[in-house]
């Protein structure tokens, strides 16, 4: 099971320094259940419940601000991205405030490539950041992100709560003045992902919305 091998892999890497944080966004099937019978084998992760469905954004931001460490990595359950790419986010995060793994720079590796129609969606979802919100980051979107503790403050100033959540995050990094790093990662499409291809679609109006917060004052930071 992921968790478990999360877990393998940093007690080898980080022998009791670590810490799992697992956020079950209102599921309705067993996965509380099935996560709550780890416990007693990962005694390193703490489980949170969303009462109700939020978001994936709502329940990273909830994770990112319950770690305790001095860095904090989120990565999707599935680990499309192999846990083992970890080091080479690491490498960089006493030099930059957020490291990211990255799709779409040179040295990615693509091992299982979406669907078309999902893939022609991300792209054009990716054209849209860059063109509301001009960060200059190629992908946005891959779940693996490794934050320090400085810039986990940025999670308190998050207000998507839904797909967009991760360019807004990384918009607020650069408009703050946060050092981003991005790195080419291995990456493997999950056939049993639950995004579907209209939630790129109604990710730019998240997107909109991050551009419009910002030109409005909403972003606390402003003030």
């Amino acid at each position: 099971m992921a968790i478990e091998e999360v877990a393998r892999y940093f007690r080898v890497l980080a022998p009791g320094d670590f810490g799992i944080v697992v956020i079950d966004d209102g599921s309705r099937d067993r996965t509380a259940e099935i996560v709550e019978s780890l416990l007693s084998s990962v005694p390193e992760m703490r489980l949170l419940k969303n009462e109700v469905n939020s978001g994936k954004g709502y329940s990273v931001r909830r994770g990112m601000l319950a770690a305790k460490e001095d860095y904090a990595l989120f990565l999707d359950v599935d680990l499309s991205t192999p846990i083992s790419e970890f080091e080479k986010l690491e490498k960089y995060i006493g030099e930059y405030d957020v490291v990211i793994g990255s799709r779409a720079v040179a040295g990615a590796e693509i091992l299982k490539p979406q669907p078309w129609m999902k893939a022609l969606c991300g792209k054009t979802a990716g054209f849209c950041i860059s063109l509301i919100l001009g960060t200059g980051i190629h992908d946005t979107q891959c779940g693996f992100k490794l934050f320090n503790m400085r810039s986990r403050n940025l999670f308190w100033l998050q207000k998507i709560n839904r797909w967009s959540f991760d360019a807004e995050i990384l918009f607020l990094a650069k408009k703050l003045g946060y050092g981003i790093k991005e790195i080419p990662v291995c990456w493997t499409n999950d056939e049993r992902s639950l995004v579907k291809s209209m939630d790129c679609f109604r990710s730019f109006w998240e997107i909109v919305k991050v551009r419009v917060n910002y030109l409005l004052g909403r972003y606390d930071e402003r003030h």
